[in-house]
């Protein structure tokens, strides 16, 4: 019967290559998430730029003077008249 101190000697060098392998496919795994984020963020960007800019554009089709409806005044406050 072999001691459990020999069959140790002979699997360090499969352990150890086990280890490393482990290592490394958990560093290409990180690489490869960190590559997909960061595609995802410039991507997700791009489309909100082209979002806000398209909106831009829309807005100029609204009223020149945004302020069609009368200001009501604060509870309390009388109207501002514009010679004040």
């Amino acid at each position: 019967m072999a001691s459990p101190g020999n069959q140790n000697r002979g699997d360090r060098g499969s352990t150890w290559l086990a280890l490393v392998r482990t290592l490394i496919i958990q560093i290409v795994v990180l690489l490869a998430l960190a590559a997909a984020i960061s595609h995802y963020l410039d991507w997700s960007s791009d489309a909100n730029w082209a979002e806000f800019i398209a909106a831009g554009q829309t807005s100029g089709l609204a009223p020149s003077h945004p302020r069609s409806q009368p200001v009501q005044p604060a509870k309390g406050q009388a109207p501002c008249r514009r010679g004040d």
